[in-house]
């Protein structure tokens, strides 16, 4: 029993000294005493890789998750007063919930709060891990900032909702969220994982089932409304083509109706000019001049009284006025003009510049006082006495 103590001082002898933890993203931590760094020289120590926690000599060790800040972010920021080495931006987590067992399709808050000293920025991460019985509510995410009373460092909350979407436990795990140092640099902190339980809209019932909220409608209803209204739509849509149609036929195929006959009178007194404006009588062409004067009383008397006068005898043409009984009208006079007019055609007879003018006025006062009643209106006037021009 006397050897016991001396093996246990033997082996606390024998046993090295404990290296140090330096943090990745962090300057190194040398060792405790001026002896220890004359031992070691200028090489750094290798990090623990068996351990998540972080052990300096001196400081407490940091929670899990957390980031400590570091010699050189510290340094190069403006910041004021700048944070010792070993500092931890711990996060702190918490839940905004209804009830203590959310139910199903309820929303939930998770709000990180996080202490930084002035000069560090926490940033809005890009993505988040959360499980598939959740839904992230992207458009209420929020981050709000606010100075501390003392103004030496930034509280920073993070919302972010989601709903849930099943029933039971539910594991948010860790998130890490992007901090700008002082320096331009960035840095993650990493949250620690949380659960929290759901509850069933159902948990109260042996059976459950779905029961409507309102009474149920048919997917299928025949909406009459909408039936007649398109069966309207459809009869004007159907008249408005047939009428453009029919109305584009009748313009391609408009026959415009004949002009309405010339007067008697007026094509009579039209020749009896056109022959005055030849004067014919200037260069002696008698025959020619009684020729027109015979072919213009005979077209007039036919187309006056409606009958064909141009083929017809003198004698025959006695017959026919005859027969007809024209009021107003001496048949033997109309035939003594013609058988004059047939002398001078036929015979060559030459009856003289005075006797031929008093023929063209004689034959223009029969047709001017044998026009009808009805056109002899004051519109008719100026045709008569452009015709004696």
């Amino acid at each position: 029993m006397s050897c016991i103590p001396s093996i246990l001082l033997a082996l606390l002898l024998v046993a090295p000294a404990e290296e140090p933890v330096v943090v990745k993203g962090a300057a190194p931590v040398g060792p405790a005493s001026p002896a220890q760094a004359q031992a070691q020289g200028p090489q750094q120590a290798p990090l623990r890789k068996d351990s998540d926690e972080l052990e300096m000599p001196g400081v407490p060790a940091a929670p899990k998750g957390a980031v400590l800040v570091s010699d050189e972010e510290t340094t190069k920021g403006p910041a004021a007063p700048a944070p010792k080495p070993g500092d931890a931006l711990v996060p702190e987590l918490s839940f905004v919930k209804k009830s203590d067992a959310p139910l199903v399709g309820e929303e939930v808050e998770l709000h990180i709060k996080l202490a930084m000293p002035m000069g560090y920025s926490l940033q809005i991460p890009t993505s988040f891990k959360f499980p598939e019985t959740t839904q992230i509510l992207r458009d209420g995410i929020r981050l709000t900032r606010s100075l501390s009373e003392d103004g030496k460092t930034v509280k920073n909350e993070l919302v972010i909702p989601f709903r849930v979407l099943g029933a039971g436990w539910i594991l948010i795990p860790p998130q890490e969220l992007p901090v700008e140092t002082p320096s331009g640099g960035r840095v993650a902190v990493q949250t620690a994982k949380r659960k929290f339980h759901t509850g069933s809209h159902f948990a109260n019932e042996s059976q459950p089932a779905v029961a409507a909220a309102f009474a149920t409608v048919p997917l299928v209803q025949t909406n009459w409304f909408l039936i007649w209204g398109l069966i309207i739509l459809g009869v004007i849509v159907t008249a408005t083509g047939s009428t453009i149609a029919v109305i584009r036929f009748r313009r391609a195929h408009y026959v415009p109706p004949p002009p309405p006959p010339v007067p008697a009178h007026v094509t009579a007194l039209g020749r009896l000019a056109e022959l005055e404006r030849k004067d014919l009588l200037k260069y002696g062409l008698f025959s020619a001049f009684y020729t027109g004067l015979s072919e213009t009383m005979r077209e007039y008397l036919g187309n006056r009284w409606g009958f064909d006068s141009m083929d017809l005898t003198t004698t025959e043409l006695r017959s026919r006025l005859k027969k007809l009984k024209l009021e107003g009208v001496v048949v033997e006079e109309v035939v003594v003009m013609l058988q004059d007019f047939d002398l001078v055609k036929f015979a060559k007879v030459e009856p003289g510049l005075p006797k031929a003018g008093q023929d063209l006025e004689a034959v223009r006062t029969f047709i001017t006082r044998t026009i009808p009643r009805a056109a002899t209106t004051p519109e008719v006037a100026p045709q008569q006495e452009a015709a004696r021009r």
